[in-house]
Parts: structure tokens; C-alpha cells; sequence
């Protein structure tokens, strides 16, 4: 394994916002996230003049499980940062789902473990260096939408002004601030949805415990809980926990510790000085667009992932999105393609996340492996998302707008 690349910023000094609103530009990006970054690459490279801001500066640590599908790896193949991502990844090879003290290994093909710091910076500098112009620390808001163009406040320090730009696309994530809290684009939250939390564990679990290229998942009442190990040693944690287990345990980690207990009593615990960040409520979905915006990404929609969907489908929607934009399309085009690309992935997703919900059945599938191995197919066809399956293959491949 080869180590990672070093993810301090490169920018030695930063386009100042006077700069940025002294031209009218084709796409202004809000948020370097997957979504943003991917999109920003490939509207660089087919020639739009492009523009990408996010409020943080990077690298930035961010919740997520850490892992990318065959879609995801796919997709930044095709932004030429094949060969820097598995450099600084773990390649996947089995997912290992517990529940009720059962635990059940199923194979995995083609995905990778990497932190959102490495994989989020890299994305970041390759826009820069196909020609997007690239603003950190930004804080965007939105000033005008009209069917011909869109205007955006810029805020960094002390500096403010306005762009404006022919399309907006919207990648600021669940928590994102630019588009205004009113019926147009206040989000639609699933009834029952949970809460992500994620912390970094400093080699907390023994390799024996946790190898390389394991994604461990712990399902119970409350939720569930995903680790895997990076490159550089350290374990990525993600979860999703019900509202109600997070507000009655004494802390995130309390409630982690309690949700591993009731998957497997025999589960090393982990520490209760564990810094966790978490999210807002995850199941949700918005309009995706709405005269010269565009929303992807976690911005869009958000599905209770299992093994790498969200970063995939952000990703793909994103470079989809900036291959409809330089092809003109009309208004409206947008929610079809967006729709057409991840409808029917995010609903095998939540059916998978309905079955989470119940460790009963999640430890029946266990105890059938254990008795009767020929039921693998079937077990790893629900539980393992999109690793190696034709479907995503076929996804990808019709990526590009007609």
C-alpha cells in the first residue's frame, strides 16, 4: 500500500473576490465536495468558465463512512484522478455485518476506503488544475435566480461582492446555506430519519479485530454503526442513530457503545473522550431545480447509505450535471437526468436501510449463512450496495447528456 499523498492546501494565495465579479461565468459551483469538485473538473475541462467556492478551508474533515464504490472509483477514472485515489485508499474486500451476535462476511469488488479530507483536497486541487477558478473560506448565498442567469453574495473576512453566472449548481450538502429557507427549496425529511455521527479512532481496534480492507458494520435497534481502516492506520466510524437513543445516552459516544453492546457483546468499546461531529436528519429530498439553479449531491437528496453510495452518486451526479450544462440543455432537463441517474439506486437503498431497521432479520440472514452457505448470493445481492453490479456499470455509462 502505497502512502498517502500529502493534502495541504496548494493555494499559495487566493483569488480575491473583486477578481471573481469581474466576469460573468458559465458555472458558478457552490460546495467542493464530491459533487462540487467532480462537476467543477469536468465543466473546466469542456471549456466552461467555471467557478467553485466552498465556506471551509481545506482540507476539512467531514462525516462519512469513508468508502467508494466501483460507480464512485469509476467516476474519478473518468476526472483522470484513477491512480491518486488508490494511492491514498485501502482496496475493499468484505463487508462484515453483525447483528444479535451473529456476524456474516460477504465479499466486496472494486471499492476503496479513503478519508473525505484526502479524497475532497484532491478533487479540489485537480478543479484548479483543469482551469476552475477556486475559492476556499467562502461563504455563498443566493441573491437572484431568473431563468437567464443567477446572482450569488460572496462573503470571505472582510471582503463581500456579487457574481453572476449563466448556472448555479447547488452541492453545499445537508447543511448547506445557500439556497433560502422558503417553500421553493426547504427539504422534505423522511418520517423516522436518523442522525449521522462520525469521529476518527486512533488505531482503536487491533487488525485482527478490524484488517485492512474490511468494512465492519454493527446493526441494531437504535441504528447502526460502519468502521473501516485507512490508509494512514487511523478507523473511520460513521453511524446512523435514532433521535430518540442520541438524546437519552450521556453522549455520542455512550450511544455508539450501546448500539456495538446490543450487535455484539463481545465488541471492544470505544473511547468515551471520542470527539464525534454529527448532521442534521439524513433521509430527505429537495427540488432540483428551479430556473438557472441546479441542486446535486447530498444537497439534492440524502438515502441512508451502507457502503459507499453517497459519495458515488454524488460524484456521478455532479460530472453528469456539468456534461448537461455545456450541452445547453434546456430548463427542466435537470430533474429528468437527476432522476433517471439515481432514482432507482436510491430506492434499492432504502429498502436496504427499512431492513437495518430490523436486527431480528439482519441476524436471520447471519444465522442462514452460517447454516446454509449457498444463501450468499442472495444476502450479498441486498446488503452490499453496488459493489461490482451491472446496474451501476450500466449508470455510469449513460452519464453523458444526448
Amino acid at each position: 500500500m502505497s502512502a498517502a499523498p500529502s493534502i495541504v492546501s496548494e493555494a499559495a494565495s487566493p483569488p480575491s473576490l473583486a477578481s471573481a465579479s469581474e466576469q460573468t461565468w458559465d458555472l458558478l459551483v457552490v460546495g467542493a465536495g464530491p459533487a462540487g469538485s467532480a462537476a467543477a473538473c469536468r465543466a473546466a475541462t469542456l471549456g466552461l468558465r467555471t467557478l467553485l467556492v466552498d465556506r471551509s478551508a481545506f482540507p476539512r474533515a467531514k462525516v462519512c463512512g469513508g468508502c467508494l464504490s466501483p460507480l464512485g472509483l469509476a467516476a474519478v477514472e473518468s476526472l483522470g484522478l484513477g491512480a491518486d485515489v488508490r494511492d491514498a485508499s485501502v482496496p475493499l474486500r468484505t463487508l462484515a455485518l453483525t447483528a444479535r451476535g451473529y456476524t456474516s462476511h460477504l465479499p466486496l469488488r472494486g471499492g476503496v476506503a479513503i478519508s473525505r479530507e484526502s479524497l475532497d483536497t484532491m478533487l479540489l486541487h485537480h478543479a484548479a488544475r483543469c482551469g476552475a477558478t477556486v475559492l476556499e473560506s467562502t461563504l455563498a448565498t443566493l441573491a437572484e435566480n431568473d431563468p437567464s442567469h443567477a446572482v450569488a453574495l460572496l462573503r470571505r473576512g472582510g471582503e463581500e461582492t456579487r457574481v453572476r453566472a449563466a448556472r448555479v449548481l447547488v452541492a453545499d450538502g445537508l447543511s448547506g446555506s445557500f439556497l433560502p429557507k422558503d417553500d421553493t427549496w426547504t427539504p422534505t425529511i423522511a418520517p423516522r430519519s436518523r442522525i449521522g455521527l462520525g469521529a476518527r479512532l486512533d488505531d482503536a481496534l487491533s487488525r485482527r479485530s478490524l484488517p485492512d480492507g474490511v468494512i465492519s458494520m454493527h446493526c441494531a435497534r437504535s441504528g447502526y454503526v460502519g468502521m473501516v481502516r485507512l490508509s494512514d492506520g487511523t478507523i473511520d466510524l460513521a453511524a446512523a442513530i435514532n433521535p430518540d437513543a442520541l438524546r437519552l445516552a450521556e453522549s455520542p459516544a455512550h450511544a455508539v457503545n450501546a448500539l456495538l453492546r446490543e450487535a455484539n457483546a463481545d465488541v471492544v468499546p470505544i473511547a468515551l473522550d471520542t470527539a464525534f461531529r454529527g448532521t442534521g436528519l439524513l433521509t430527505r429530498r429537495r427540488r432540483v431545480e428551479n430556473n438557472a439553479l441546479l441542486v446535486a449531491g447530498d444537497a439534492a437528496s440524502y438515502v441512508e447509505p451502507f457502503t459507499g453510495e453517497g459519495m458515488s452518486w454524488a460524484l456521478t451526479a455532479g460530472i453528469a450535471a456539468a456534461e448537461l450544462v455545456a450541452s445547453g440543455a434546456t430548463s427542466g432537463a435537470w430533474a429528468s437526468r437527476s432522476a433517471a441517474l439515481l432514482t432507482r439506486r436510491q430506492r434499492g437503498c432504502r429498502v436496504v436501510s427499512l431492513a437495518l431497521r430490523s436486527p431480528r432479520l439482519i441476524g436471520l440472514a447471519c444465522r442462514a449463512l452460517a447454516f446454509w452457505p449457498s444463501t450468499a448470493p442472495i444476502v450479498q445481492r441486498a446488503f452490499a450496495g453496488p459493489w461490482g453490479r451491472r446496474a451501476d456499470r450500466e449508470l455510469l455509462s449513460s452519464g453523458a447528456p444526448s
